[in-house]
């Protein structure tokens, strides 16, 4: 038996263009075991596979589809895989070419059949597993937040869950993966919550040799390595887990907890401050730590914590109404303020809508550069309904003028080596018969650098100052 009946039943809902219709032919092929478990193997979070592609053995003698998904629970609790073990799961996938293809496509966590993990629970709930995550609105929900809130430093390093009492995923990430830290913060974990059974929220940093916290790109590099299962002992003992919450194990279960900012993070503070007096009494940084942070009581108070944290390097702010509690949706009163750049971009290219959206036959995206060519992006957010409603011809016959974009940062195009790309990439607005030249790729970077090097973390304040 081979898997070429997936691929069949993926290629139709592929080619459904009514959402609705979608959602009922999953529910339709979801009653299919075979298909139910490419489904669950695909997009539960946490599964992950660390391959990158898998290759048809022309040589193999494999029939039996349920070897590879007892390889893919293999390599899912290894963490990683050998090139020996990577061969073996070639040999075993190469029923066919379809299955090859099929295989393929769960290691990527995408099907391409136009899908999502949303749209699988609209058409079965529970097929697949959500780790609940509480995320930030951006700063156009400002106007929501109570004084007097706290503010806290834009942590730069990996989202993660703490759960020390368990003998394995002690540590995950934001979608489940498990962090292999070779046991290492458990036992401080668990000194630190004292019995008391509490998810704790925070992030994973790494520090070099000196104490000093390393860059983003670096940190988060070894710590992936843990992810995928081969990261090395020596460097897990430089992990720092900065802490920002803690949930009731059992409110963590139900996908709710009651207990508001203001009373679960002072518990936190004394937690860890009592740990690190009795660990570290003299003083520096310690393997667990609290985000730094300030209350402020006004939103221009907010923002010199926010302009302070850019000025010494640091990633932006969270602006936190205290009085808010933890479920696993957009917070409207957790606001991630971050630096957002402007330039003006020629338009190369303006692009449709996804077929079967409601912007099938409008505007879906712009193709735009700057003026020597070295950033080439395309941009789908920021556009009203009018706007998109232009069409495609309009926007096309404006080819070569002027727009504002709004971004983050200038990143790498792993799909182009000769040319740079956006990243959190917005429309702004038409700049036609305002301005004649778009802006260099150089401008668009300097826009996204801090303006000094760091100099020192924000203070944190006494505990009490958070009882109010």
């Amino acid at each position: 038996m081979s898997l070429k009946s997936v691929l069949d039943q993926l290629t139709i809902i592929e080619n459904i263009t009514s959402t609705n219709d979608k959602v009922a032919k999953l529910a339709e092929f979801l009653e299919d075991p075979t298909f139910r478990k490419v489904i669950q193997y695909t997009y539960n979070q946490g599964w992950a596979y660390n391959l990158k592609e898998v290759n048809f053995v022309a040589e193999s003698t494999a029939t039996d589809i349920s070897n590879i998904f007892d390889y893919f629970d293999f390599l899912k609790q290894k963490g990683g895989a050998t090139n020996v073990e990577k061969a073996k799961f070639n040999w075993i996938c190469s029923i066919d070419k379809e299955t090859i293809e099929v295989v393929s496509r769960i290691c990527k966590k995408d099907l391409r059949a136009g899908f999502s993990f949303k749209t699988i629970n609209k058409a079965k709930k529970g097929i697949v597993e959500e780790v609940p995550y509480q995320r930030c609105s951006t700063e156009d929900e400002i106007h929501r937040v109570c004084y007097p809130a706290i503010v806290q430093k834009k942590a730069d390093g990996m989202f993660a869950y703490g759960f020390p009492w368990k003998d394995d995923e002690i540590f995950t990430t934001r979608y489940g993966n498990t962090f292999h830290l070779f046991g290492y913060l458990k036992e401080e974990l668990l000194e630190l919550l004292n019995g008391e059974k509490f998810v704790t929220v925070g992030e994973m940093v790494v520090i070099d040799e000196n104490g000093k916290v390393l860059d983003r790109k670096t940190g988060n590099g070894f710590l992936n390595s843990f992810v995928q299962g081969c990261g090395s002992e020596e460097i897990a003992e430089r992990v720092v887990y900065v802490l920002w919450g803690i949930i009731p194990f059992e409110h963590y279960e139900k996908r709710f907890s009651p207990i508001p900012y203001s009373q679960s993070f002072p518990k936190l503070c004394g937690m860890v401050d009592k740990f690190l007096n009795k660990n570290y009494p003299a003083g520096g940084l310690g393997p667990i730590e609290v985000i730094p942070y300030e209350i402020v009581h006004s939103v221009d108070e907010a923002r010199a914590f926010y302009k302070k944290m850019r000025d010494n390097g640091f990633e932006g702010a969270v602006l936190k109404d205290l009085g808010e509690i933890w479920k696993p949706t957009t917070s409207r009163k957790f606001i991630k303020m971050k630096n957002r750049a402007f330039a003006e971009f020629r338009i190369v290219k303006a692009l449709p809508g996804t077929k079967g959206k409601q912007y099938e036959h409008c505007l879906g995206a712009l193709i735009v550069r700057t003026e020597d060519g070295g950033i080439v992006t395309e941009i789908g957010k920021g556009f009203s309904k009018e706007e998109r409603e232009r069409g495609i011809e309009w926007w096309d016959s404006h080819f070569d003028d002027i727009v504002t974009c709004s971004f983050e940062s200038v990143i790498t195009d792993k799909t182009n080596r000769t040319t740079k790309k956006l990243f959190l990439e917005s429309f702004e607005e038409t700049r036609f018969n305002e301005k004649w030249e778009a802006d260099t790729t150089e401008y668009c970077e300097k826009q996204c650098k801090p303006k000094k090097e760091v100099k020192e973390e924000p203070k944190k304040l006494k505990i009490k100052s958070l009882l109010i």
